[in-house]
């Protein structure tokens, strides 16, 4: 509470653990174009947290999605921003 007002946070869920979180702890990302994006501003978009990056139902949610081939999926998810940062701050 903030001089006598509530203040509203934003909640989303997760696609593949359906966890609810702040808005600004998710990934916002879509497909377009049958590639894994991050949300351009307009068109379906999609959330993901942080722990589920790598998870191997992200991936079937990805071949689904975006109309991809397992390994297509794969290969979007570990070349997307978002993963190589995360995994440059594991071996710092």
């Amino acid at each position: 509470m903030e001089n006598g007002k509530l203040i509203y946070k934003p909640i989303r869920m997760c696609v593949v653990c359906r966890q609810k979180f702040f808005k600004e702890e998710l990934y916002r990302m879509q497909c377009r174009d049958n590639k894994l994006i991050k949300w351009q501003g307009i068109g379906r978009s999609f959330y993901i947290c942080v722990n589920c990056i790598d998870n191997k139902r992200f991936v079937g949610y990805i071949t689904k999605k975006c109309n991809l081939s397992k390994e297509e999926a794969k290969k979007q998810i570990f070349n997307f921003p978002f993963f190589t940062v995360n995994k440059k701050k594991e071996h710092t």
